[in-house]
């Protein structure tokens, strides 16, 4: 037996979507929260440079004196300070547009699994499980992967 494309069937058959194509198709409509979270992740770069021009500024300075590694020290440390501010200002953006998605897909999910009759405990437990697996994905991973290809190494 073969097996026919609908389209060439003459059927408008819908296609599922590859996983990465879902993903794609459920995160889409929150680019801009998702790239808040990525650009404050990127922007992590300026007090990492800050922090290593500081450090170098300040251990450079020691043979001369304590004198003239403070300015490079205080460097550091500012440069420190604000890239834990920045850090945990991506992180609760992060948490922020990770419970946007996570809402909207289960609410499409449940509507979904509810109007098909699909909705015995295994079922749902799935649903579930499925859905908070987005939590890091939105939160850390897509972040971190659009840091890692819009900075430099």
């Amino acid at each position: 037996m073969t097996v026919q494309d609908p389209t060439q069937a003459g059927l408008s058959a819908q296609i599922e979507p590859t996983p990465a194509q879902w993903l794609k198709q459920a995160l889409a409509p929150h680019r801009r929260l998702t790239a808040r979270v990525s650009g404050l992740v990127i922007a992590d770069i300026v007090p990492a440079t800050g922090f290593a021009a500081g450090l170098a500024l300040a251990v450079g300075g020691l043979p001369q004196g304590l004198e003239h590694s403070l300015p490079g020290a205080c460097l550091a440390v500012a440069s420190l300070l604000l890239r834990a501010g920045l850090t945990h200002a991506a992180t609760m953006a992060g948490a922020r547009a990770a419970e946007v998605v996570k809402s909207q897909v289960r609410h499409r999910a449940l509507d979904q699994a509810l109007r098909t009759r699909l909705s015995d405990a295994q079922a749902m437990t799935a649903i579930h499980e499925g859905i908070e697996t987005l939590d890091g994905h939105v939160s850390r991973f897509v972040p971190a992967r659009t840091a890692a290809a819009l900075s430099p190494l």
